[in-house]
């Protein structure tokens, strides 16, 4: 994939924190997919256009 294990935590603590994954151990769980989808078509500009972006 190309990415450090910080960068992965980074990020999924990010989305965490707008509310689109929920994350336990050994798990991933998609909470927002239609967000989740904004961010990954958009790329980070997707995230200020999601309304959990805007907690941060």
């Amino acid at each position: 994939m190309g990415t450090t294990r910080e960068t992965v935590t980074k990020l999924l603590g990010e989305l965490r924190a707008d509310g689109l994954v929920g994350l336990r151990r050994g798990g991933i769980a998609v909470l927002d997919e239609a967000g989740l989808r904004v961010v990954a078509e958009q790329g980070e500009s997707g995230r200020s256009r999601h309304p959990g972006a805007e907690r941060r």
